[in-house]
């Protein structure tokens, strides 16, 4: 196909560059800026990671034997202190996350340990071949994101508006940073599943089907066990089409029309945290158990939405003033998309009070907010009405073009 102007700027052509772009920044990075993938595995990471190493290559899930912790920070210092688990009465000890994130570093784990058996490498979960090989791989996860979310796009946005709207949410947002130089931490692959979960619920209202339904569940079930505010996405299955009376009555009609879709949904969403809550009995003797037990609370009456929009130490909007466009967005989005408007915004308004109400609403070491990464598989609805809409204003487009162009520049100027 002959290569053009009108042709690059294609939807699906746009995904694949935006994918290759975060391929090799990822790898350029991880190869010359970061010491050639050293120390993938560190510091909270290490937290989510301790389940796979401890249990197939040790076998030793509940982490009891301190000679190889000991060994591991020794070898490849994953950080100054094992902060990461903390003892148990009976001797274990226990990693301070639940296993949602082991699970996604799985498949790259076993490659790592294949290529470290059939190698020179040292099979230990920690060498080279696992750190690369979970480095790289899950960055797959965001690339198959932006195709699927490119796809779910499709659903309600004309070719253009899709480009728009992905090259806003991929290289205007800190999705951008966190897909490239926080790979392994949490928020990139949650936004990946979110998006995931956007387009199967979709799927599933448009034509039910058990298997959609039964993936949606498994996926939203990973989300929540991998970060516990994963629960608020399914406020979007739930809400979903629902915007008034008539619209809760059909609601309630499809779900009980389809009830042997919820029943095989709740066995998909059930899967992984049975998963977790054998791990737990193995090592604690109770099925229940709170692994996070060093936290800083959360301010209900006095959530710190300033701090949060606006401070210099990590406001949102401070640091990606693209989101600007979201919260008008959502003025289109309800005149346009009534369906879908409680759905999105319900989302929204949740997690920027649970997120503004956390006691470390600054969220640590990072660029601009980013535990509002993974909603921006949400966000890019209103982010994609406001778009399509002021596209239609003869001369207000004139300015948003240049404004939209800035805000890209902006986000990639401070994320280098």
């Amino acid at each position: 196909m002959k290569i053009s102007p009108k042709n690059f700027f294609k939807s699906k052509n746009v995904a694949i560059f935006l994918s290759i772009l975060i391929l090799v920044v990822h790898y350029y990075l991880r190869k010359y800026n970061y010491q050639d993938f050293k120390n993938v595995l560190g510091w909270d990471v290490l937290a989510y990671y301790l389940y796979l190493p401890f249990t197939f290559i040790y076998a030793d899930p509940g982490i009891s034997n301190q000679e190889i912790v000991r060994y591991i920070f020794e070898t490849y210092q994953p950080s100054g202190t094992f902060y990461q688990a903390y003892p148990l009465p009976n001797g274990n000890w226990s990693p301070m996350y639940t296993i949602g994130f082991a699970i996604f570093y799985f498949p790259f784990f076993i490659i790592g340990h294949i290529w470290a058996l059939l190698s020179d490498y040292p099979a230990d979960g920690f060498s080279y071949p696992y750190q690369f090989s979970i480095s790289n791989g899950v960055v797959l996860y965001v690339v198959a994101g932006i195709f699927i979310l490119r796809k779910f796009l499709k659903e309600f946005f004309s070719e253009k508006i899709t480009v728009l709207t992905l090259l806003g949410i991929v290289l205007g947002t800190t999705l951008f940073h966190e897909s490239i130089a926080d790979e392994c931490g949490p928020h990139a692959m949650m936004f990946a599943s979110f998006v995931y979960i956007l387009y199967l619920n979709k799927k599933w209202h448009d034509l039910p089907k058990k298997k959609t339904a039964f993936l949606l569940g498994l996926i939203i079930g990973l989300a929540i066990l991998a970060r516990g505010s994963g629960i608020f996405i399914a406020l979007i299955p739930l809400l979903w089409n629902v915007y008034d009376k008539k619209s809760i009555i059909n609601k309630l009609n499809l779900l009980k029309t389809n009830w042997k879709h919820i029943i095989v949904g709740c066995v998909g969403l059930s899967l992984f945290p049975l998963i977790q809550m054998i791990y737990w009995k193995l090592i604690t003797g109770e099925f229940i158990f709170n692994t996070y037990q060093v936290t800083p609370g959360f301010d209900w009456l006095d959530p710190h939405f300033m701090k949060v929009f606006f401070s210099y130490k990590k406001g949102w909007l401070l640091y990606t003033p693209m989101i600007a466009f979201v919260f008008l967005g959502f003025i289109f989005l309800k005149k346009k998309n009534k369906e879908i408007f409680w759905a999105s915004f319900t989302f929204f308004a949740v997690n920027v009070y649970v997120i503004s109400s956390w006691g470390t609403w600054w969220q640590g070491g990072s660029f601009g907010s980013r535990y509002f990464v993974e909603s921006y598989a949400v966000l890019c609805l209103p982010l994609g009405y406001f778009i399509q809409e002021i596209l239609k204003k003869k001369i207000i487009k004139w300015f948003f073009i240049p404004l939209f162009s800035f805000f890209i520049f902006l986000n990639l100027f401070q994320t280098w």
